[in-house]
C-alpha cells in the first residue's frame, strides 16, 4: 500500500511536470542571441526544506533547449556531484522532449554513480546519466531530490551555489543564459535564515505558511557567461550566486570544531616522552618546532583525503602514532598533542588550499574550508606538515594571504601571514655543436614553489614529467627536446630542479661573412608567460574584470650565450625596458665574458590581485612589459675579434699595444685609449706606444696632444 502510494505520488508529480513543460516547449521560441548561445535553461526551479532541525530535502528542476550540435555534444553527459556521506538522491525523472511533444524517458543502464578519478579519499560521488534521442531543437528536462542523512554542523544548514547552471564535462564548460531561475527555501518560523546573493541585486518575497517561513528569490533573463572572459579570475567573483546559511555567527562553527578536535589531542606521559626525545638537544622553541615537523615528515605518512570525508572527525594522537598515517586533520592533531607537550602553545587551524576560493566574513559557511594546518601564536606561524618532503614551515603557494579560522575558545580569523621564499631561477646555456644550435635549461624552484612541484609529483607521479615535458615541447616545437627530468622531487630540505635538452633541427652558417651567422631573442617566454598567467591578458574593452597574476614572487632569468665561433662577435640591437610599479618590477642586466654574453633579468610580482577598477592601469603596464621586456642579439663575423680576444690574455706591453692597435683597425677609439692610458706615462721612450697613442688622440680630434705624442714618437725614431 506504501509502495503504491508513492508510485502514484511520483506520477501524479511527474504529470504535473509535463503537463507544464508541455505548455512551455509548445510556446517556445528562441531569441537571436539564444540560437548564437547554442542552448538557454529555460527554467530552474530550486528548493529547500529544512525541518526544526535543520535537516533538508532540496529538489532541483531543469529544463533546457538545445539549440546546435555543440550544446548537444555538451549535454550528452549530465554530471552531478553531491557528497554521499552527507546526502541520499533520487532521480525523480529525466527525458528528453521533442518540439512535437515526443517524450523519451531516461533508461536505465544510461545512469550511473562514479567516483572522482583523483587520489584523494573523499565521499564525493557523481551521478551521470545520458538521454537518448537528443537532437537540434530539443528539450532536456530532469528533476533531482537530495536528503541529508547528517549534517556537516549539528542543527544547522548552509548551501551556496549558481543562479544558472553550471555544466561541466571532459572537453568543455558553459553557463548558459537562463530565463527564469527561481530558488525556495522553507524554514520554521523559529529558525534563522541568513542569505548573501553576488554579482546581482535581489530581494527575497517572504511569506508565512502555518509554522513555516517560506524565502523565495525570482531572477528572469540572465546572460550567458563567456568562459573566454574567465582571464584568471574565479568564476564566483564574476557569475550571479548566493550562500544560505542558518549559522549566526563565527563561534557556531568554531565552538563545534574546537569541541572535536580538542578532544583528539592528547599530552599524557607517553606523548611527553616522545615529544622530549624528538626534541632532545634543541636550543630554544623554534628548534623544537621544526625538529617535531621533521619527525612527522619522516615517520607519519600523509594520506590524500578531503577535509570533511567521513565527517570532520580525526584520529586520535594514539591512533595515529598506532597507524603511522593520517589525513591533515590527524596530521595537526598529533604535531598539536607533541607541541603542547613541550610547552608551545598550537591550534588546529582551518583554510581552503585551492587556488581560487570564496571567504565572505558576513557570512558562515563550512564550505570555505578545504584543509587543516596548525597555527602557532607564539610565533605568529602557520605549519602545515603534510608534505613529506616540504620545506618547512611546509605552507603552500595558494594558502598565503588567505582567510583561516584558529580554532580555539574564542573566534579567531587571521590571513596567513608567513613570508616564503617564493623564487623560480631559469638558467638557459647556449652552445654549438656540429653547426647545431644546443640549449641546456635548468628550472630552480625555490621554498614554496618547490614544495608545490613535490605536491603535485606526490599526487601525478611520473605523468608530472610526462605532462611538463609535453608543455616544453610545444614551446620549442621547432626543435628536439631532450633528458628530461625532475630532481629532488622526493628529497627533503633540497629545492626541486628541472632539467632538459633542446637541440634545434635546423643548421646555422658558420661561413656567412656578411649576414649575422646567429641571431638570440629573450624575455619572457611562455614558460613565465604561463606561471604569470600574463597569457591571459586582455584588452580593458574585452572584459569588465580584474586580474588574478599566477604567483606573487620572483622569477629570474639568466642567460648564457656562447659565440657560434671565435671570429664571432655579439652585438645587442635590442635591448628591454626596466619597471617599478605597484603590480610588479623588472630589471635588466648584461655582460662580456670574452666574445660571450651573459643577461639577466628579474621580474617580482607584488601583488596578485587586480581589481577591476584597476585593470586599465595594470594592463596598460602590463601590456608595455610583454612588448619591451624583449631583447635581441646577433653574432656577426669578426675577423679581429678572435685576435683582440688572444691579446686580452697577455700581460707585456706589446700585448696591450697590439690590443690598442686591433681596436684602432675596428674605429673602437675609446677602448684602444683606455688600454693606452694605463701604460704611456710609465713607458715614455717606447716609440710603438707614442706613435699609436698620437693617431688614437688625433682620430679622437684631440689635436694638440695628438700632435705632441707624434713629435715624441719622432724623436725617438730618429
Amino acid at each position: 500500500m506504501k509502495f503504491l502510494m508513492l508510485f502514484i505520488l511520483l506520477v501524479l508529480s511527474t504529470n504535473l511536470y509535463s503537463n507544464n513543460s508541455k505548455e512551455i516547449i509548445k510556446n517556445f521560441e528562441p531569441t537571436k542571441e539564444e540560437i548564437k548561445n547554442g542552448a538557454v535553461i529555460i527554467k530552474k526551479d530550486v528548493k529547500h526544506e529544512l525541518d526544526k532541525d535543520n535537516n533538508s530535502k532540496s529538489t532541483y528542476y531543469y529544463l533546457i533547449a538545445l539549440l546546435d550540435k555543440k550544446a548537444i555534444e555538451d549535454y550528452t553527459h549530465i554530471s552531478i556531484p553531491f557528497n554521499s556521506y552527507y546526502k541520499d538522491y533520487k532521480i525523480d525523472f529525466a527525458r528528453i522532449i521533442s518540439k512535437d511533444g515526443v517524450v523519451n524517458e531516461l533508461k536505465k543502464d544510461a545512469l550511473q554513480i562514479k567516483t572522482p578519478n583523483n587520489n584523494m579519499y573523499n565521499d564525493t560521488k557523481i551521478i551521470e546519466f545520458s538521454l537518448p534521442s537528443m537532437k537540434n531543437g530539443s528539450f532536456i528536462e530532469y528533476k533531482l531530490t537530495f536528503n541529508s542523512k547528517k549534517q556537516l554542523i549539528n542543527k544547522h544548514w548552509s548551501k551556496s551555489g549558481y543562479i544558472g547552471r553550471f555544466h561541466i564535462n571532459n572537453s568543455s564548460a558553459r553557463i548558459d543564459s537562463v530565463r527564469s531561475s527561481k530558488i525556495e527555501v522553507s524554514i520554521p518560523k523559529t529558525n534563522k535564515l541568513f542569505t548573501k546573493f553576488y554579482n546581482i541585486k535581489v530581494k527575497p518575497k517572504i511569506k508565512t505558511v502555518e509554522n513555516k517561513k517560506i524565502y523565495s528569490w525570482q531572477f528572469n533573463d540572465i546572460s550567458k557567461f563567456d568562459f573566454e572572459d574567465l582571464t584568471a579570475i574565479s568564476y564566483y567573483r564574476i557569475v550571479p550566486n548566493y550562500s544560505f546559511s542558518t549559522m549566526k555567527n563565527w563561534s557556531v562553527l568554531n565552538n563545534q570544531f574546537n569541541e572535536i578536535f580538542n578532544e583528539k589531542v592528547v599530552v599524557d606521559s607517553k606523548i611527553k616522552n616522545l615529544a622530549s626525545k624528538i626534541t632532545k638537544n634543541t636550543k630554544n622553541d623554534e628548534e623544537k618546532i621544526e625538529k617535531i615537523y621533521k619527525y612527522l615528515q619522516e615517520n607519519i605518512k600523509y594520506v590524500f583525503a578531503n577535509f570533511g570525508s567521513g565527517g570532520f572527525t580525526p584520529h586520535s594522537t594514539h591512533e595515529i602514532l598506532e597507524n603511522l598515517y593520517g589525513d591533515c586533520k590527524d596530521q595537526s592533531i598529533l604535531f598539536i598533542s607533541l607541541l603542547r607537550a613541550v610547552g608551545i602553545e598550537a591550534h588546529p587551524t582551518i583554510v581552503n588550499a585551492s587556488l581560487f576560493t570564496k571567504f565572505d566574513k558576513e557570512i558562515v559557511m563550512p564550505q570555505y574550508f578545504n584543509h587543516m594546518i596548525t597555527y602557532i601564536p607564539s610565533k605568529n606561524l602557520w605549519v602545515d606538515t603534510t608534505g613529506s618532503n616540504f620545506t618547512f614551515p611546509g605552507t603552500s603557494v595558494n594558502t598565503i594571504d588567505k582567510n583561516s579560522l584558529i580554532i580555539k575558545d574564542k573566534v579567531e580569523i587571521k590571513k596567513i601571514t608567513n613570508k616564503l621564499e617564493n623564487e623560480i631561477l631559469i638558467t638557459k646555456r647556449y652552445d654549438y655543436k656540429n653547426n647545431n644550435q644546443l640549449l641546456n635549461v635548468e628550472i630552480d624552484f625555490k621554498g614554496a614553489y618547490s614544495d608545490h612541484y613535490k605536491a603535485l609529483y606526490s599526487q601525478y607521479d611520473s605523468k608530472l614529467t610526462d605532462m611538463y615535458e609535453s608543455f616544453f615541447a610545444q614551446l620549442y616545437n621547432s626543435a628536439t627536446i631532450k633528458d628530461f627530468k625532475f630532481t629532488n622531487i622526493k628529497t627533503n630540505d633540497k629545492n626541486v630542479k628541472l632539467i632538459f635538452n633542446v637541440k634545434s633541427n635546423g643548421e646555422i652558417d658558420l661561413d656567412n661573412k656578411t649576414t649575422p651567422i646567429a641571431t638570440y631573442y629573450g624575455g619572457l617566454d611562455s614558460f613565465i608567460l604561463e606561471k604569470t598567467t600574463l597569457r591571459k591578458l586582455k584588452k580593458p574593452e574585452n572584459t569588465k574584470y580584474g586580474f588574478i597574476l599566477g604567483i606573487k614572487g620572483k622569477i629570474k632569468t639568466r642567460t648564457i650565450l656562447s659565440a657560434p665561433s671565435d671570429e664571432s662577435k655579439g652585438t645587442f640591437t635590442v635591448l628591454p625596458k626596466t619597471y617599478d610599479n605597484k603590480y610588479f618590477t623588472y630589471s635588466f642586466m648584461q655582460r662580456n665574458i670574452s666574445n660571450n654574453i651573459q643577461t639577466t633579468s628579474e621580474l617580482t610580482i607584488k601583488k596578485r590581485m587586480v581589481k577591476p577598477e584597476d585593470y586599465k592601469n595594470f594592463y596598460k603596464e602590463a601590456s608595455s612589459l610583454l612588448s619591451n621586456s624583449i631583447w635581441q642579439v646577433n653574432y656577426k663575423y669578426d675577423p679581429f675579434f678572435k685576435k683582440q680576444n688572444q691579446l686580452k690574455k697577455g700581460s707585456d706591453l706589446k700585448s696591450k699595444i697590439d690590443l690598442a692597435k686591433s681596436y684602432l683597425n675596428t674605429m673602437q677609439l675609446e677602448e684602444a685609449k683606455s688600454i693606452l692610458d694605463e701604460h704611456i706615462d710609465k713607458n715614455k721612450n717606447n716609440y710603438d706606444l707614442n706613435y699609436t697613442y698620437g693617431v688614437v688622440l688625433g682620430l679622437l680630434g684631440e689635436d694638440d696632444l695628438s700632435e705632441k705624442y707624434l713629435n715624441i714618437a719622432d724623436k725617438i725614431k730618429n
